[in-house]
């Protein structure tokens, strides 16, 4: 009789605690989204300034523009 208890007590501990886990970990899941984060424009600076002063960034950057006809023009 003292183990059944136990093992009641236990398994309905075990999934108080996982509830909350579960709970926390799905709702702090966000998508990231480039056109939100360039609208602020704080971020939208930062971001740039972070491209420019990295060589290897801005050169991927660069390529990116290279392939895309609008941007080229522009260039």
């Amino acid at each position: 009789m003292n183990i059944n208890l136990n093992n009641y007590v236990m398994k309905n501990f075990l999934i108080f605690l996982a509830l909350p886990i579960l709970l926390l970990t799905s709702s702090c899941k966000s998508a990231f989204s480039a056109s939100k984060t360039l609208q602020n424009d704080e971020n939208r600076k930062e971001l740039y300034q972070n491209i420019i002063s990295d060589t290897v960034r801005f050169s991927e950057f660069l390529e990116m523009a290279n392939s895309n006809k609008n941007a080229r023009m522009m260039i």
